[in-house]
Order: C-alpha cells, then sequence, then structure tokens
C-alpha cells in the first residue's frame, strides 16, 4: 500500500471521528442525552402528541378551539391482551377520537396490536393530524428517550421510518 493511500485513509477516520464526537456534545445551557426507551421509561406516563412525520414529511399536533387538543395524549398501559376484545388499555386521543390498543413493549422495541377507535367525524386539521398518527401508531415501532433540561420526548419509529413525537407530561410542557 502506498502512503498516500494510507494517509487518505487516515483522514477519513480522523474525519469521521470528529463528526461522531461533534454529534455527542451539546450547546446552549441545558443538557440533553438520548437513551432507548423501555418499558419503567415509557409506561404509565401521559405523553402529549406533538407530531407525526409520514413520507419526510411533519403534521404538527394542531391548535384551535374547535379541537380538544387540550385532552390530547397517549397512555402505555403494557400487559396481556383480552382476547376477542377489541382495544387495550393503553391509547388515549390526539384531540378527536379516542382510541385504544394492546402494548406490549420489550426494551426500545413496542408492539401495538388490537387498536380500535372512536368514528367521529373531526374538524379539517386534528381529522388529517389523527389519521396520520393512527397510520403510524401499529405494528412493532422502535422507542427512543431524549431528555433536554429535565423534559422528556419519545419518538416512535416505524419500520418504513415514519415517527411519531411525543411529550411528557401536560399539553404547555410537552409543546416543542
Amino acid at each position: 500500500m502506498k502512503r498516500t493511500t494510507r494517509v487518505k485513509y487516515a483522514a477519513a477516520a480522523l474525519a469521521g471521528t470528529a463528526v461522531l464526537a461533534a454529534c455527542g456534545t451539546g450547546s446552549g445551557s441545558g443538557s440533553s442525552s438520548v437513551r432507548d426507551g423501555s418499558a419503567t421509561d415509557i409506561a404509565d406516563i401521559r405523553w402529549v402528541p406533538q407530531k407525526v412525520t409520514v413520507d419526510g414529511k411533519d403534521y404538527v399536533l394542531p391548535q384551535g378551539d374547535q379541537f380538544r387538543v387540550d385532552e390530547a395524549h397517549v397512555t402505555f398501559k403494557p400487559g396481556a391482551a383480552e382476547p376477542d376484545v377489541a382495544g387495550g388499555d393503553s391509547g388515549g386521543t390526539v384531540g378527536c377520537n379516542g382510541f385504544g390498543a394492546d402494548v406490549e413493549i420489550d426494551g426500545d422495541t413496542v408492539k401495538v396490536s388490537d387498536l380500535a377507535s372512536t368514528k367521529m367525524g373531526c374538524p379539517g386539521p386534528v381529522q388529517e393530524f389523527e389519521e396520520r398518527f393512527i397510520s403510524v401508531f401499529r405494528g412493532t415501532l422502535k422507542a427512543a428517550v431524549e431528555e433536554h433540561d429535565g423534559t422528556r420526548t419519545l419518538r416512535l419509529t416505524s419500520s418504513t421510518g415514519d415517527s411519531i413525537t411525543l411529550g411528557e407530561g401536560s399539553e404547555e410542557t410537552a409543546r416543542p
């Protein structure tokens, strides 16, 4: 191997190390960390939907007097599913219809099954948000929890790369 080739590889390795090191540093006065979600991290907590990303496009939880967005939340209650019963103890609302599902949590994997929801018609933006949310909130999802200045954010990502971002707590504290 020529010396110039070795130098190129060494430079590329050094540049890659610098990029990875930069990814691990934060800016500003707050502290931030990312860790995998687990049952103890996400179960029995009120999570407020913030946005849904489908096919690379973000849909943000709408605001307005005609929606019940102040009630929007999701709670995960893992446990055994009841046979032949649609919906489960996990679920909530994103501002219009209520939904329930059976959820199994294993490390950073969240399996959503037996999803059921009410079928009320919703005003324009909340209907679109809800449809996108429900389209992602099913099947096997990967959970990642990020904490910044004491506020946690949960991101659930499908195998196709679509995701749901939820903030911990009330609607006011969970806003991006």
